[in-house]
């Protein structure tokens, strides 16, 4: 028995046990970098919008609590870009995603609606866009 629990606390000792959240969908390290994207995203300017779909909680969580952001859920591409285009805002916003998502039908849509989309970051797992209104 003692030989068992010493060789579970080697390896995770060793990083060989996902901890705490970090297990996203039993994959370690899944959330690598989203501590330093929330960095960048605290550096834009007061109330941007950040689209996210993957993120959720996670993303607020490394926001902070007192963040100025406005963190939108939308579950498709067609209704992210009909909410996107009828607001009247003019400021760059952000499209947050996990680098393996398959985000291409997201940034393709809001595209071809006019938007202007650079990717301006990329934190390990992570990339950001930023969005130019049409």
């Amino acid at each position: 028995f003692t030989v068992a629990l010493l060789g579970g606390a080697w390896s995770a000792s060793a990083g060989g046990a996902p901890v705490g959240g970090d297990a996203g969908n039993g994959v370690h390290g899944v959330y690598t970098g989203i501590d330093q994207l929330a960095d960048t995203l605290n550096q834009t300017h007061t109330a941007a919008v950040l689209y996210d779909h993957w993120l959720g909680w996670h993303l607020e969580y490394y926001l902070g609590a007192w963040h100025d952001k406005r963190r939108v859920y939308y579950p498709t591409p067609d209704a992210l870009v009909s909410d996107a285009l009828a607001l009247p805002e003019r400021d760059p916003r952000y499209f947050v995603a996990p680098a393996n998502a398959p985000s291409g039908a997201w940034l393709d849509a809001l595209r071809d609606a006019g938007f202007a989309a650079q990717r301006i970051d990329q934190q390990q797992n992570f990339v950001l866009y930023e969005l130019t209104p049409p």
